[in-house]
């Protein structure tokens, strides 16, 4: 492979001949292209996802390895999730039973010098190992009674295994996911009728761990799922209702919405049935105690000198709140929290409000556990109920906890302000305070005598428009994007926000974020692009197929701002842009072999709606306002100053695949009949 990493080649194994293509087109392309993200930008698609998508590796950066390990990990296929652990890992050992997928593991990590691959009958080889392993890990797909009889061969004194693995009643296959592995609906919560590949539920497990005497173990419930990990829940900490957002089903098969996500999410929750209904479970069986985590929230999204994870631990003394480094490049990050905390406390010193203090380690941040409701779980409560009298109390809340900080500071722009956001024109009418915690949002407010500050990661150390934090705790937050234009309106002018401003406070959160993430490939967006077909039950016409519609950035395809998956004909979709306004904004809205009726395409421009006459497409034909597409139709859009952009049409038909013929036939006809007129006017 040029370079250090160890792949051993057992023997050829005899597998599967769709596994060994799948693997083989991947490892094709990552030879091409040389690197796994330009493969997932590329082509975003399900497959490269699976493989490449940098939010793999969330499985795993949270779990408190021991330092200087002996890894070894069993089908963590081309490496997807593990590629973290070699980086403070004293060794990592990956078994496969597929040959492209080992090479696609050694091809990605061929500078790693304490990676070692093997390939073939995975049985086979766990025999030739001795127990040498500090931490023995099981992925999905391996995770079976008979693989952990096997790997508990190789245990000692000091080991740990751990489990990763899919739970045939999780919550996305009652909803109406195909099985990963079979591609069916509903064979695991049914109980499998004729499959050779199974998934176990969390009380079969218990089952299977007690049967291998396993009584030292700990459940851990991933959320959304394996594939994607964004948090980490236990049975000491489960979720409310409400508090799980529903999530793009990237690395599925096609899915029929049986219940809808929000509305199945919830009834689990308000049931107390999380545990049993969890996607994926994270089991772990120490030879000792189990860790002490009861929550986990990974935040890697992001640049790799800032990503973290937050924890929450249950120690001797008490429930602690800890942050680490997702990886090694983000230690400096955390440790200046410290340095943000006596900041913000000598400014805060006499105000009606608190920071919740926090304390240094060696490579981590501890701040104290403070019970309570959050602002922002007020404010969703508040929307949830329809109580718009308290939700404007509760947004007034937050202006004045966010505005006692300016002790009447006027906000004027430094040097340090042009430096980071650039010299861009500011409103006169804004204030600010010297140092200025830009989290200071709903979420990271404990609502009490004295509110109190729980998080400040984000401390910047010159002002900052008082405005902007507001603004951007309001933006951001989910329920009020849900609220009509008028409430919206009134929670503006509760929170004392000017929406002249909001132009100005968007390009600063778009620099902001850009300064955050850098070149971190986001799931939204892989989301948008490689979702797959997602198709609501009521819907379903057995007679048609369904397709995908988006608009996105016409320069840059895989910047998609609003995607839907449509069984119906008759179709309205709507993108906002957000603060990253595109030059070019492009939308498909079927799929090719198709004859479209564009209604209407409107825009909105300094907050008016517009009619958007001039624009290009791809048709092949075009008669009134029905435009006929024999390749995938695309209609594009120059951006006009307009910050949303909305498109109404009507699918004639869709797929069809004679289309060619008929745009034709209808060309020599119209010709046929242009030439009778003719002929008639002229009286030949």
């Amino acid at each position: 492979m040029g370079g250090p990493v160890s792949y051993v080649k057992v023997y050829k194994q005899n597998t599967e001949t769709q596994a060994n293509n799948k693997y083989q087109d991947v490892l094709e392309k990552l030879r091409l292209k040389k690197n796994g993200i330009t493969v997932l930008t590329d082509e975003p698609n399900k497959l490269n996802a699976e493989f490449f998508a940098p939010q793999r590796k969330n499985l795993f950066s949270w779990y408190p390895f021991k330092e200087k390990s002996s890894i070894l990990v069993i089908g963590d296929e081309g490496g997807a999730a593990t590629g973290l652990l070699a980086a403070n890992a004293k060794n990592v050992t990956a078994l496969t039973e597929y040959d492209c997928s080992a090479e696609i593991y050694a091809h990605r990590f061929s500078d790693s010098r304490n990676l070692k691959i093997y390939s073939g009958n995975v049985s086979e080889l766990i025999i030739g190992f001795e127990s040498a392993f500090d931490y023995i890990i099981v992925m999905p797909g391996y995770a079976t009674p008979q693989m952990l009889k096997e790997v508990s061969v190789l245990k000692n004194e000091n080991t740990t295994i751990l489990i990763v693995a899919e739970n045939r009643m999780g919550m996305k296959y009652l909803n109406g996911a195909k099985e990963n592995k079979n591609n069916t609906f509903l064979e695991g919560p049914l109980g499998y009728i004729d499959s050779k590949q199974k998934h176990y539920s969390k009380p079969e497990w218990e089952s299977i761990l007690k049967e291998n005497g396993a009584n030292n173990y700990k459940f851990h419930y991933l959320y959304p799922d394996y594939y994607y990990v964004d948090e980490v829940y236990t049975d000491k900490l489960l979720p409310k209702e409400d508090s799980l957002k529903p999530f793009e089903p990237v690395f599925e098969e096609g899915r029929i919405s049986v219940l809808g996500q929000e509305k199945l999410i919830n009834k689990i929750l308000k049931n107390n049935e999380f545990a049993l209904y969890a996607n994926s479970y994270f089991i772990e069986i120490p030879p000792a105690d189990c860790n002490n985590i009861e929550y986990a929230k990974i935040s890697c999204e992001r640049s790799e000198k800032y990503q973290t994870c937050t924890l929450i631990l249950n120690t001797e003394e008490g429930k602690i709140v800890k942050k680490i480094p997702a990886v090694k490049a983000a230690t400096e990050h955390i440790l200046r929290i410290e340095k943000s905390f006596n900041r913000l406390q000598k400014q805060c010193f006499g105000m009606p409000i608190e920071i919740c203090e926090c304390e240094p380690q060696e490579d981590s941040v501890n701040f104290k556990y403070i019970s309570g409701q959050t602002l922002g779980c007020k404010i969703n409560n508040a929307i949830k109920n329809g109580d718009q009298e308290e939700l404007l109390l509760l947004i007034e809340s937050l202006r004045k906890t966010v505005n006692c900080l300016s002790s009447g500071r006027t906000f004027t722009k430094s040097f340090k302000f042009i430096n980071y956001f650039g010299n861009i024109a500011m409103p006169s009418d804004l204030n600010s305070a010297a140092v200025s915690n830009i989290d200071l949002i709903a979420d990271n407010i404990i609502v009490g005598n004295k509110n109190i500050i729980i998080d400040y990661e984000w401390v910047l150390d010159f002002p900052v428009p008082l405005e902007f934090i507001i603004f951007r705790s309001i933006y951001h937050n989910y329920s009020i994007s849900s609220l009509n234009q008028e409430l919206k309106e009134k929670v503006y002018a509760a929170a004392g926000l000017n929406s002249e401003h909001f132009a100005v406070f968007k390009l600063m959160e778009e620099i902001f974020q850009k300064k955050i993430s850098g070149r971190a490939v986001k799931y939204s967006q892989i989301a948008k692009a490689a979702a797959p077909l997602v198709c609501n039950i009521n819907d379903i016409d057995i007679n048609k197929t369904a397709f995908k519609a988006k608009i996105y950035n016409a320069e840059k395809p895989f910047q998609i701002y609003t995607a839907c998956n449509a069984v119906t004909q008759d179709i309205c979709l709507t993108a906002d842009f957000g603060y990253d306004l595109p030059a070019k904004v492009a939308i498909t809205p079927t799929s090719k072999g198709s004859i479209v009726k564009i209604k209407e395409i409107t825009a909105l421009k300094l907050g008016e709606k517009v009619a958007v006459t001039d624009f290009e497409t791809n048709a092949n034909l075009v008669i009134g306002d029905d435009y006929y597409f024999v390749d995938e139709p695309v209609i594009t859009v120059t951006n006009n100053d307009f910050t949303e952009i909305s498109i109404k049409y009507f699918v004639y038909r869709f797929y069809d695949l004679d289309l060619e013929s008929r745009i034709n036939l209808i060309i020599e006809n119209n010709q046929l009949h242009q030439k009778i007129k003719t002929l008639e006017e002229t009286g030949e």
